[in-house]
């Protein structure tokens, strides 16, 4: 062969290796542009960004684009299927991913791991307004004009990839295709595995990492449901845990005794309403046997305004996504929330910082879980009530069930979504009225997609309230309202300002949020003015509280530390009809401490592994989350946080400030001791819940 012959034959293998390659560039630069996205949630700087590892992302979003190409070059080789049907499927397949996890991103501020994909994909149907509301950016507009070029070049015969069909070829010609494919197969293989010969922490952050590879890699290392990465498959697999199937609760013990850095290494006994008052302890570290304890229930039924003898009714109202800031902000709460104000002012003992760890897929049942079972979340790992149903543990509804409630469970959605009946009947619920039920009984206003609209469900639920009451046994009852579920639109029913309207223009998303509270703080407070005429008021307790917070942003101006306490403030009250002396409690309390409150007030007996110490403990259990490798957490007076995306905000004295309100917080050295001890407060907890360490089964 002459030189200018093979001289053109290659510049023509060149010309079509470039036609070719044009829907893998226009995809790769679909995720190019979503990894801009990325860098804007995380508030970095682009020399900030590249510092973090960000060509490195552009990397394995380019190794994302090869796999693709690879499983099409395979599948026609192989069975001789056309890359004008494997490609669309295949690069769908990565741009979904790679947004997916970017609109994951923007609202929870966390990467979107494979255990949440796997357990709950079923949320699609239901998550595409929220979805198509997190995507109004440009980036992702640019992303998914690329995307589109992508596909449609990838069906045109001149750019497809592989445009032959072999499936009646001789096998010699398969073959040859084999051949051609393999050294493809070979080289992306290679890149792929490179990194672990260098670096490869770099690799796993959200400004580094390509969603597919964190998946690949977490499906490869583990089938636990870690949620922030492998090193928690690690964890789980650690001596300890293993061995010595105690050491997670004995940690969770002391995390429930814990009362100032002392008592890390010595538990203390409980004040006020906490659990080991009253109790006997057993030879299982967070086990109690909980004994009634006639004083401190006759204490805290006077100071609720209740009966101070008989049965009492219990009513846990969880709203949904409502936080706190809203209701004390004096340039919003007067707008938003006059009639939830005006019941927590005449009627209850609000608890202004109180705390959930939930914010992560499946929050709600989060929430309901360490409301009720009086535990923390399973932060770093799949919802408990989703992947962890048969836990052993003694929630609430199987306490009081045990000690003559009727125990009852209404909401306005489906009891089945997030795995709640399954969960809840196990752990003591025993009727359950979901949106079937109250359409039955004739409530059928909807806003949106999300389940009955909360007014006709609250005022129906009073309704039903008094005939579960009027059969003559105490009720328990968990319910929850869902109007204000995320995606947020503005509802006609509840029209905001027009200088509300004004301060919040360029703000839609948070406008919209105002609206649905406005509709939220309208139902809740007629709930409360209707039930306050019956006579079972007299002797119900309620608990209002929000399930979980939510990140959407305020037109209000927010320092960081301010941002991060915005996702995990949440509205928490005692409210009765009777209320001697309303209150406002600045000492945070959280979730966990709900449950052994209400056992106290009642005067149940029974066995339990709460970690709460009570709302009237003094200080309730310390919040604590954490975001990829670091942990938050808060304490009395002193509070350390980590940003979006995993930078640490440092840590401050809180003595005498609200750091939801107080902008200027001094800062405090970090505490070495501290930031591991509730680091292995949260693996502990995320043990128990996997290896059912929680409670003997006996128990």
């Amino acid at each position: 062969m002459s030189y200018a012959a093979f001289s053109l034959g290659l510049r023509a293998r060149l010309r079509v290796l470039l036609r070719l390659s044009i829907p893998l560039l226009a995809l790769w630069l679909s995720l190019l542009v979503l990894r801009q996205q990325l860098v804007t949630e995380v508030n970095m700087t682009m020399p900030q960004a590249f510092k973090a590892g960000l060509l490195f992302g552009y990397y394995n979003d380019w190794l994302a684009v090869m796999l693709a190409a690879n499983v099409v070059a395979v599948l026609w080789a192989v069975t001789g299927l056309s890359s004008r049907i494997s490609w669309p499927v295949m690069m769908l397949v990565v741009f979904i991913a790679s947004l997916s996890n970017v609109l994951y991103f923007r609202f929870f501020g966390m990467r979107l791991d494979w255990w949440i994909v796997a357990l709950q994909w079923s949320d699609l149907g239901v998550v595409g307004g929220s979805a198509t509301q997190l995507s109004l950016t440009w980036p992702v507009a640019l992303s998914t004009l690329f995307a589109l070029l992508s596909l449609g070049l990838g069906v045109a015969k001149r750019h497809a990839l592989a445009p032959l069909s072999f499936t009646q070829a001789p096998l010699k010609r398969r073959g040859l295709a084999l051949v051609k494919v393999v050294p493809l197969v070979l080289l992306t293989v290679l890149l792929w595995r490179l990194p672990r010969v260098f670096d490869n922490d770099i690799f796993s952050n959200i400004v580094s990492d390509n969603v597919i590879r964190a998946w690949v890699s977490q499906w490869e290392n583990s089938q636990l449901f870690a949620g922030a990465g492998t090193e928690w498959a690690d964890s789980l697999q650690s001596a300890a845990a293993l061995t010595d199937r105690q050491a997670p609760a004995r940690a969770l013990m002391t995390y429930r005794d814990f009362a100032n850095p002392a008592a890390i290494s010595t538990p203390i006994e409980a004040p006020v309403d906490g659990l080991p008052r009253g109790s006997e302890a057993t030879d299982v570290p967070l086990v109690r046997k909980l004994r009634a304890d006639p004083e401190t229930t006759r204490a805290l039924r006077a100071r609720f305004g209740l009966p101070a003898d008989g049965p009492i009714h219990v009513i846990l109202l969880f709203l949904e996504s409502v936080r706190v800031f809203e209701l004390e902000h004096p340039a919003v709460a007067p707008e938003i929330f006059p009639g939830l104000n005006q019941v927590l002012r005449e009627h209850a003992i609000w608890f202004q910082q109180a705390y959930s760890s939930s914010f992560t897929a499946g929050q709600t049942v989060r929430g309901q879980f360490s409301t009720q079972c009086s535990m923390l979340p399973n932060i770093t790992g799949a919802a408990t009530y989703i992947a962890h149903a048969t836990l052993n543990v003694r929630c609430l509804p199987q306490l009081l069930y045990d000690n003559g409630y009727a125990t009852v469970w209404m909401n306005g959605y489906k009891a089945s979504y997030h795995n709640k009946q399954t969960f809840e009947m196990l752990h003591g619920m025993q009727r359950f009225y979901d949106e079937t039920a109250f359409q039955q009984r004739g409530v059928t206003k909807r806003l949106g997609r999300w389940g009955l609209a909360d007014g006709p469900f609250l005022q129906e639920s009073i309704d039903l309230f008094s005939e579960i009451a009027s059969e003559g046994k105490p009720v328990y009852v968990n319910m929850l309202t869902i109007s204000t579920h995320h995606p947020y639109a503005a509802i006609s029913e509840a029209p905001l300002s027009a200088a509300l309207n004004a301060a919040t223009a360029g703000n839609e998303n948070y406008r919209n949020y105002l609206s649905q509270l406005r509709y939220s703080d309208m139902s809740v407070s007629a709930f409360f003015a209707e039930f306050f005429k019956r006579p079972e008021a007299d002797r119900t307790l309620f608990v209002v509280l929000g399930d979980h917070s939510t990140p959407v942003t305020p037109h209000i101006p927010l320092t960081p530390v301010q941002q991060e306490e915005l996702r995990f403030r949440i509205l928490m009250a005692v409210v009765t009809k009777n209320m001697p002396h309303p209150e406002v409690i600045q000492a945070p309390v959280h979730q966990v401490d709900v449950a052994p409150t209400i056992a106290r007030t009642v005067g149940a007996t029974g066995v339990v592994a709460w970690v709460g110490q009570g709302l009237f403990s003094g200080a309730g259990r310390p919040w604590v989350y954490q975001k990829n490798h670091e942990v938050s957490y808060r304490l009395a007076n002193r509070a350390c946080y980590t940003a979006r995306g995993g930078a640490q905000l440092g840590c401050f004295d809180l003595t005498g400030k609200d750091p939801l309100f107080d902008e200027a917080l001094a800062p405090l050295p970090v505490d070495l001791q501290l930031d591991t001890f509730f680091r292995d407060v949260i693996t502990a907890n995320m043990q128990a819940i996997v290896f059912n360490a929680v409670m003997p089964k006996h128990e």
